[in-house]
């Protein structure tokens, strides 16, 4: 009976799937503004549906109401989350339920893991997503949210449950228009409209008070910075940095690491040559103290190096508490901008309290402040001594 009942679902979902597939256009395309979504016709609410544009540029039919929802992905966990949506979470990937992962690290896992921690696990991501199909028709989610997947996973996905999947982007940053449309996409969806406004918003708001705060700091006075010891695709020592790191463009400093940005990758990030580094001679060093055991391995290693560059001589080394861990933390991108104004420009910033801006943003993007378990799991935003 089990198996009649599995296989009916399965020929449901193919049905299904004929219909929906006929109104999704198969061609990648650019983020579409939030404006070109499609009007539901009258045809499509009588029958309980309207159509909205993804990130991807694809036309989805959804449910006009929707009551249960997966998001597949760290990025669309979060999202959900950021916008006070996960009540309607009904089954979520392997990694929502990862001990090792759930920490201060990652914000969203922190405060919310108790709320996925017993929801039917539906795939898994072992080098590359995993759906697990049969599971998913069985917990019946009314829309799929997925981040991360290419084009050809998002349309084989809802071929072959039937269910619509919805595909956002949010890979470039707190302040880029990606995020911005993937908030606004998913507040049209999850019925979570002016939450969605009040974010990108505020996300404004911070981005126009950082920017005047140092916009007018003169060409020479401006200070040269280097971030290091970045996470991705794994960890790295000091090595690793990030072209168009948004931190440190935010206050308008100067990123020393833009100068080889033709070698780094799509989001950025790469391995810096120490030549590099050493000719760079940054006036001030932020690091991520998650990765602090490869840097003190490397000052063991070679001492000399560290000892020549000025920021190690006067002290200019802080912590960099990373953004980017299972994709990007927007809170702690926030939280790290403030903290590299106060480091790199005290004057302009000399009114913020790191501990009270850490506040508020926490309690604005996850409705609680979690600053204070920062420091006790060793990711304290604080001066860095190399070789300790």
């Amino acid at each position: 009976m089990k198996r009649n009942t599995k296989l009916l679902a399965l020929i449901m979902s193919a049905v299904l799937t004929i219909a929906v597939f006929a109104g999704c256009s198969a061609k990648p395309a650019e983020s579409a503004a939030p404006s070109d979504s499609v009007t539901p016709s009258a045809a499509d609410t009588a029958y309980g549906t309207r159509k909205i544009v993804d990130s991807y540029g694809r036309t989805v039919e959804v449910p006009t109401t929707i009551n249960k929802i997966l998001p597949f992905g760290s990025s669309s966990l979060r999202l959900v989350c950021y916008l006070g949506a996960e009540d309607m979470v009904n089954c979520v990937d392997e990694s929502q339920q990862d001990p090792k992962t759930i920490n201060v690290a990652i914000p969203y896992k922190q405060v919310f893991a108790d709320k996925f921690a017993d929801l039917p696990v539906v795939g898994k991501y072992s080098g590359g997503y995993i759906t697990y199909n049969e599971e998913i028709i069985a917990a019946a989610p009314d829309v799929i949210i997925v981040s991360y997947f290419d084009l050809a996973q998002i349309e084989t996905l809802q071929e072959q449950t039937g269910i619509p999947v919805v595909g956002i982007k949010c890979a470039k940053g707190m302040f880029a228009d990606d995020l911005t449309y993937s908030l606004t996409l998913l507040g049209d969806l999850l019925g979570k409209q002016d939450r969605a406004t009040e974010l990108n918003s505020y996300i404004s708001e911070i981005k126009e008070d950082l920017n005047t705060r140092t916009k007018d700091i003169p060409e020479s006075e401006k200070k040269t910075v280097y971030s290091g010891a970045m996470s991705y695709y794994g960890q790295h020592g000091i090595q690793g940095t990030m072209a168009g790191y948004p931190q440190i463009a935010a206050i308008n400093a100067i990123n020393v690491a833009d100068a080889a940005a033709d070698k780094a990758s799509e989001s950025g990030t790469f391995e810096a040559d120490i030549e590099k580094i050493q000719e760079w001679n940054p006036d001030i060093i932020f690091l991520d103290p998650f990765n602090m055991s490869l840097v003190n391995e490397e000052y063991k290693q070679n001492p000399v190096f560290f000892e020549l560059l000025d920021a190690v001589k006067n002290g200019q080394i802080y912590a960099q508490v990373a953004f980017i861990r299972d994709g990007f933390n927007v809170e702690l991108g926030l939280i790290d901008c403030y903290y590299a104004g106060i480091c790199v420009y005290p004057e302009q910033f000399s009114d913020v309290d790191i501990a009270v801006k850490a506040k508020e943003i926490f309690e604005k993007f996850l409705g609680e402040d979690i600053y204070s378990q920062y420091a006790p799991a060793g990711l304290a935003f604080d001066k860095i001594k190399i070789g300790k």
